[in-house]
């Protein structure tokens, strides 16, 4: 038991060492490509799927994708702006939109595996956005 506990004590220890809050910039660049994606008008993304069945009965495709264009747009702006504050707030709207998007797609067909990555995707923002939280130094 004395190693499971050295064991935990040794990730919490690594895991709250400062991060670069600018990394929510790949997430950023990704919300606006899925966005861009789901927004093109030379197809429809969501007749393709039966995941996509939720987004559907809540809105037409090109709001989806133009709600992750701007929220995308929207994080890069945030952290580009070189202030940590910028940043979480950055990071907390991709969380957000991310964990929304994550249900949505659990509840439209929970055996395909997308919904695992945008749990992923979610859980990282939501970890720089803590982790920035608890480092922050104002």
């Amino acid at each position: 038991m004395p190693r499971a506990r050295s064991l935990g004590v040794s990730l919490y220890h690594r895991l709250s060492h400062p991060v670069n809050p600018a990394s929510v910039i790949f997430f950023a660049g990704f919300t606006m490509l899925w966005g861009l994606w789901v927004l093109n008008p030379w197809w429809e993304a969501f007749n393709q799927s039966a995941i996509y069945m939720t987004l559907n009965y809540f809105g037409p495709e090109w709001i989806w994708g133009l709600l992750a264009t701007i929220c995308g747009s929207v994080m890069v702006y945030e952290t580009i702006r070189n202030n940590s504050f910028n940043a979480c707030r950055g990071a907390f709207l991709g969380f957000i939109h991310w964990i929304i998007i994550g249900i949505a797609f659990l509840l439209g067909d929970w055996q395909n595996a997308s919904w695992v990555l945008c749990a992923m995707i979610s859980t990282i923002c939501a970890y720089i956005y803590l982790n920035v939280k608890v480092n922050q130094v104002n």
